[in-house]
């Protein structure tokens, strides 16, 4: 049988799919290794470590998680725009947890394309709730709690947290219609 050659990119592959079975933090060069039916030193031949490789991971877990949120909200405006976008930010961390929480490295680290995904995420968000017409510093705060529910929500569902037996679909959009609801008493 014939071995797949090695590159980055199967092995940033193969690192998210552990991520998603083991866990993100969980994630070692010697998984990643013996998934590949390879040595641990030969994956240097492609990465300086296991910092590097979570640089990676971050910046394709931001990179999709960017080009979700954006995909959900085309053709929408305002309120449509922040619910849809609020949907596929939950889809996306519920489904890809190994880089979701790479998203969620702190600090996103040296890596300039890193930090600038990351902004343009809260950018997308700040774009979509313009229409408050809110100062900059609202802004940010609006951001800071519209980001903290999606998270929070996702990483509770992720956890099997909600054991009641009333619909999370349900739970979730109340949750962010209360927060869009409280924006008009800003």
């Amino acid at each position: 049988m014939k071995k797949t050659k090695i590159n980055k990119q199967i092995i940033i592959e193969t690192a998210i799919m552990l991520a998603d079975i083991k866990g993100y933090h969980n994630v070692t060069l010697k998984d990643i290794a013996e998934n590949l039916e390879i040595k641990t030193p030969s994956l240097y031949n492609h990465l300086n470590g296991l910092e590097e490789l979570y640089d990676l991971l971050a910046y394709e877990g931001l990179r999709q998680l960017l080009k979700t949120l954006t995909n959900s909200i085309i053709g929408l405006s305002g309120r449509e725009a922040l619910l849809s976008m609020g949907a596929a930010y939950r889809t996306f961390a519920c489904n890809s947890p190994g880089l979701y929480s790479a998203t969620q490295r702190v600090p996103v680290g040296e890596n300039e394309s890193n930090k600038e995904l990351s902004k343009s995420i809260i950018d997308l968000i700040v774009k979509l709730i313009l229409v408050y017409k809110f100062t900059d510093q609202q802004n940010i705060h609006i951001v800071r709690t519209i980001r903290s529910y999606l998270h929070g929500f996702a990483l509770l569902e992720r956890q099997d947290s909600f054991g009641l037996p009333i619909s999370i679909n349900d739970s979730f959009e109340i949750g962010l219609n209360c927060i869009l609801d409280g924006l008009k008493l800003f």
